[in-house]
């Protein structure tokens, strides 16, 4: 299993500059100047004989003194590289003055030895810099300097005085310059300085032997394999395995056996109710710290480590618990190992992946989330079943170590942060959660994303009792094997379709996908919105039911389960993807924390709002054929499928 590439450290693109020596905003010369001051010999002066005085600014022919730029040079947005120029690897030295506009007189800049043209540029090479002045016709076409015209104000200058030094007529044409050896296009950053500030003197910083000109462009990180994505993902599955089996399995279990039947409802809410608090807190204010941190590890690695560890120490606790009150404890300190580092493992990932492969890496972590999913109902219960609740424990910290060590190992943590770390927790607290509030965008999609999980979790957490009341009248078994059938279909195709729309993603847009995903879960609400109707061929429904062993009626429900699990698949697989397009890459672990609050609020709110609507409505008459509650809490889901769809029509697609 190979390393997960690091992201090469950023450059500044499309700046001319010496090698191995980054400038500071170069402006474009009046003259050369060499390392230390020392002035560049005259014989290398631009547009200067070797006799030229020394302490006279230099001066091209047939233009007034100080005017060595285009006329447009000092006007604001001037005397700026094009925005249309594309990056790529400089084939020629002596291109780049053609790539960069049309304008009637402009200076360029040649190597003294033709030699060294097609070999690196190294200290020691011993090519010094020469600027000469390139003339355009009203045609575009180059044209000798005066120097070399016969009856020029050199021959005239020569005339009167010392004769001007001859110089060869250049034997390569610069413009036009064939396609084929022009910079192939590519993605260039926007790091354009201010204007130019005027004409003044360029002083080279180091040996001047060791001068040459060339073009630093953007860097871009190579792409990433599928089994770099893979080692990506791997935490994602711990993570889904230790909640989906803690939630759904192991804490009932314990809390009945601490509290007894009769109260194990209300403890088992106020256990989740205070876990879920302290997730949405608690995560985004690590990822921020994590944003700001110095370290020799790397900024995100710590947190992934140091929170796992905590979670292996508080899971024995748990295990180890004898009270209620115990467990709550330990079950607080969990979550707050957890998250504190689930916020800084959001973070990471867009550290390492290409912004042309996010898609393919949110519908890794999409799949990842629901094979954890999966995996913490199905091999935690025969876990259970066979070895009991510290076998389940010793499992989950198993897992979590397995994946934290491959994370911390494999996956690059080589960005550094240009920012100063917090000085005080107040601080903390106001950028946590103030900072996303400027983003109009990232806000917009975080409502959007509440309100449809929301949606989906709402119908996932009373699918049971919709089964049990509406169709078996309490009979426990076959409700548990229609909730199973249903459930299983949306994991299922969400799982099938999560990698491909990924993938359709980068192509298309993560918009579209997020809108076809939404309507097709809120169709399927709506099946089981009507479901007391019968409206699909009896010979379908008869074939189906009598394969899976559940009455026509129920059977018809499977189709609403097809329909959500599609739509859940094209959501997730671009729902990571989304948020890294529309937040600072450098804050990325505040604002993926900050993401938690919808993923844990909409659990909470689903089941408060849906939990007081059901027993309100069911004591009440029968509506569309089902228990009054039903088809009222299914109806607010669809207004929620709905409203959630519609809001993402206000996120700007990322340009790709």
């Amino acid at each position: 299993m190979g390393r997960v590439p690091a992201w090469p450290g950023p450059a500044a693109p499309c700046r001319a500059v010496r090698a191995d020596h980054a400038p500071d905003h170069p402006p474009q010369p009046l003259g050369l100047r060499g390392h230390h001051r020392r002035a560049v010999p005259p014989g290398c002066r631009p547009g200067r004989g070797g006799g030229a005085d020394p302490g006279r600014p230099g001066r091209l022919p047939g233009r007034p003194p100080r005017r060595l730029h285009p006329p447009d040079a000092g006007r604001p947005g001037r005397g700026r590289l094009p925005g249309g120029l594309a990056a790529g690897a400089v084939r020629h030295r002596d291109l780049l003055p053609a790539d960069l506009g049309d304008h009637r007189h402009q200076p360029r800049v040649r190597v003294a030895q033709r030699g060294d043209r097609q070999r690196d540029a190294a200290p020691g090479g011993r090519a010094a810099a020469v600027r000469e002045p390139l003339h355009l016709d009203r045609a575009g076409r180059p044209r000798r300097a005066d120097g070399q015209r016969p009856g020029g104000q050199a021959g005239r200058r020569a005339a009167g005085g010392r004769a001007r030094a001859g110089r060869a007529p250049d034997r390569h044409p610069r413009h036009p310059v064939p396609a084929a050896l022009r910079f192939p296009p590519g993605a260039v950053r926007d790091e354009r300085g201010p204007p130019h500030p005027g004409p003044r003197r360029l002083h080279l910083q180091g040996p001047p032997e060791a001068v040459v000109t060339t073009v630093v462009v953007a860097a871009s990180p190579r792409r990433l394999r599928h089994i770099d994505f893979v080692v990506l993902a791997l935490y994602w599955v711990a993570i889904g395995y230790l909640w989906q089996s803690l939630g759904t399995l192991i804490l009932p279990r314990i809390v009945q056996d601490l509290v007894g039947s009769a109260h194990k409802g209300t403890a088992l809410s106020l256990l989740e109710g205070i876990g879920t608090v302290m997730a949405i807190v608690w995560q985004p204010m690590m990822g921020a710290v994590s944003d700001r941190t110095h370290s020799r590890f790397g900024r995100r690695r710590p947190f992934i480590f140091g929170g796992t560890v905590g979670d292996v120490v508080f899971l024995i606790g748990l295990a180890l618990s004898g009270s209620y009150w115990l467990l709550v404890v330990f079950y607080f300190l969990l979550q707050t190992a957890s998250n504190t580092a689930q916020g800084p493992y959001q973070g990471l990932q867009p550290d390492v992946v290409p912004e042309d492969q996010r898609g393919t890496a949110s519908g890794y972590y999409g799949l990842a989330n629901l094979v954890g999913t999966l995996a913490g109902t199905l091999v935690v219960g025969i876990v259970l079943d066979r070895a009991g609740v510290p076998a389940a424990f010793v499992s989950i910290a198993v897992l979590l170590v397995a994946t934290m060590l491959l994370t911390v190992l494999l996956v690059p943590d080589r960005v550094q942060s240009d920012q100063a770390a917090y000085s005080s927790a107040g601080e903390v607290v106001r950028s946590t959660f103030t900072t996303p509030l400027h983003y109009p965008a990232f806000m917009w999609l975080m409502g959007s994303r509440l309100l449809i999980l929301m949606g989906v979790v709402g119908i996932q957490s009373f699918a049971f009792f919709y089964f049990s009341d509406a169709f078996f009248q309490g009979d426990v078994r076959q409700a548990n094997n229609a909730t199973t059938a249903v459930v299983g279909l949306v994991v299922g195709l969400a799982i099938l379709l999560t990698w491909p729309a990924a993938r359709l993603s980068d192509r298309i847009g993560r918009r579209p996908l997020i809108v076809i995903g939404g309507l097709l879960a809120t169709t399927g609400s709506l099946v089981l919105f009507f479901g007391g109707y019968r409206w699909m061929p009896s010979a379908l429904l008869s074939a189906v039911g009598g394969a899976i062993g559940l009455p026509e009626i129920v059977a018809q429900t499977l189709l609403g389960g097809m329909l959500i699990g599609a739509g859940l698949g094209a959501f997730l697989s671009v729902d990571w993807a989304f948020i890294t397009d529309v937040i600072p890459r450098d804050q990325a672990g505040l604002f993926f924390g900050f993401s938690n609050i919808a993923t844990a609020g909409a659990g909470v709110i689903a089941r408060f709002v849906g939990g007081f609507l059901l027993d309100r409505f069911n004591a009440g008459p029968h509506l569309l054929q089902l228990p009054g509650g039903y088809p009222v809490i299914f109806g607010v889901f669809v207004v929620w499928l709905l409203l959630g769809t519609l809001l993402i029509l206000k996120v700007p697609e990322h340009p790709r």
